[in-house]
């Protein structure tokens, strides 16, 4: 729904799959499972696929094992992900960022505090204003439409424009 620029049905599905006031949402729900689970210990690989073509290192002991237990649950991280990227837009790429919101009108001037490249921001969405531009620190950047075959696509900036902008304390305003 978020490619398709649905703001009103992608803000609804967030809403209705959050379990966090799920009877709320969904007035016919019944809570499920509240607690997360445990795992007991990682190896020491930075991806599965990496876990997965070097499992015998693990095996022999050549590569260490995160031992002890973390509270786990794939549920927020999958949640999360898709808000950040896929309804506040913010995608990062080595080259890039796009701002592509996926908001309905009513979240008009949300801002957020958010961490981009390495540096803490505050990011400002001015949603329904007729303009499409990225302001850094009152600096207009040069953007890029990302491509989607749906709608307008995202602004995309490249990372050597915004870290010229970049300072200590950063304010991002998006128009869109």
């Amino acid at each position: 729904m978020a490619k398709l620029g649905k703001t009103e049905e992608t803000w609804h599905a967030l809403n209705i799959i959050n379990p966090i006031g799920i009877t709320n949402q969904v007035k016919h729900a019944k809570l499920r499972q509240a607690n997360v689970y445990f795992s007991s210990s990682d190896g020491d690989f930075k991806t599965r696929y990496e876990a997965e073509s070097n499992f015998g290192k693990l095996k022999d002991g050549s590569v260490p094992v995160k031992g002890g237990w973390r509270i786990y649950s794939s549920g927020p991280g999958i949640y999360l992900g898709q808000l950040i990227s896929s309804v506040l837009g913010i995608r990062e790429t080595s080259q890039s960022v796009t701002f592509d919101p996926v908001l309905p009108t009513e979240l008009d001037q949300l801002s957020l505090r958010y961490q981009l490249l390495g540096k803490p921001v505050t990011i400002h969405y001015h949603l329904g204003s007729g303009e499409s531009k990225v302001m850094l620190n009152q600096q207009e950047l040069p953007v890029e439409h990302e491509k989607n075959p749906y709608r307008t696509g995202g602004l995309k900036v490249s990372n050597q424009a915004i870290i010229a902008h970049l300072q200590a304390t950063n304010r991002i305003d998006i128009y869109c």
